[in-house]
């Protein structure tokens, strides 16, 4: 893509070709492809003819660059708006920012909970440096703080909700995970996914007496939700093509019990 035209800048894996005025970040994907977690997002745009095609701004999971512009990092140093800040460098420089065709997604995005509590501090500074330029999309240059109050009190609801389950782990009190998560859909919860597969996965482990067991003695909640992402990742790789030895396979079998493979497959997989 880089080779086919020297004024692109950057490379995204999805983006969008304009901005929107609300509080979303001010990016709506309408172009390119990924696999985001547990679903695949797919757009049209750009066609398989065209190769690419230049969007306002890409997202920041992947972006690889043809030039040497220093990130705002004197501005942008967390999760929040610095790959907006990126493209809006680009095209001050001149340079294109696109994304590619691609038949099926080239990535696996494996996304996490976004803490949003300092979202609206970087969005002023987005605005401030990037407000008077004559392309900027906000008509009024500022965030309703009311809309953005609603959004972080739902935030928070979730961190508590976080904070209470760790407490659970941290005490090993089973008995009240399995309560408080049972028909619980956690769908639209993303902070609590990996809890619930672990407290499903442990109870079935214990009610059919598996010789392997997710939850092994003295755990930490961390320790547990690496092993839960081990082998979610061993499991996309199989799922890939890119486990050409056999190992990840093998692992699989040798540290994971059926209960856990077959749940952790089915909330992933796709």
């Amino acid at each position: 893509v880089f080779a086919r035209d020297e004024q692109i800048g950057m490379i995204g894996m999805v983006g969008c070709r304009r901005l929107w005025t609300d509080i979303t970040g001010l990016m709506e994907w309408d172009a390119g492809k990924t696999i985001d977690s547990r679903k695949m997002f797919s757009f049209d745009f750009p066609r398989r003819e065209d190769g690419f095609a230049e969007v306002r701004a890409a997202d920041g999971f992947l972006l690889a660059t043809q030039y040497d512009i220093l990130w705002r990092e004197d501005l942008f140093d967390g999760w929040h708006f610095y790959d907006l800040s990126q493209c809006m460098e680009m095209k001050e420089k001149g340079y294109k920012v696109v994304v590619p065709w691609q038949e099926e997604p080239w990535c696996y995005h494996d996304d996490s909970y976004p803490r949003l509590s300092s979202y609206y501090d970087y969005y002023k500074l987005f605005v401030h440096e990037y407000g008077e330029r004559k392309d900027f999309p906000v008509k009024d240059k500022k965030m309703d703080e009311s809309l953005y109050k609603d959004i972080q009190e739902a935030s928070q609801i979730q961190e508590d909700l976080r904070d209470m389950v760790e407490k659970l782990f941290y005490m090993g009190d089973r008995i009240r995970l399995r309560s408080f998560f049972e028909g619980l859909d956690v769908r639209d919860v993303q902070c609590l996914w990996e809890y619930k597969l672990i407290v499903d996965i442990d109870q079935q482990e214990e009610q059919n007496q598996s010789f392997l067991r997710l939850w092994e003695p003295e755990m930490s909640v961390l320790q547990l939700v690496l092993k839960i992402r081990k082998l979610k990742h061993a499991l996309k790789r199989i799922e890939y093509g890119a486990d050409t030895d056999h190992q990840e396979s093998g692992m699989i079998r040798e540290n994971y019990s059926e209960y856990a493979i077959a749940d952790v497959y089915e909330w992933y997989i796709k």
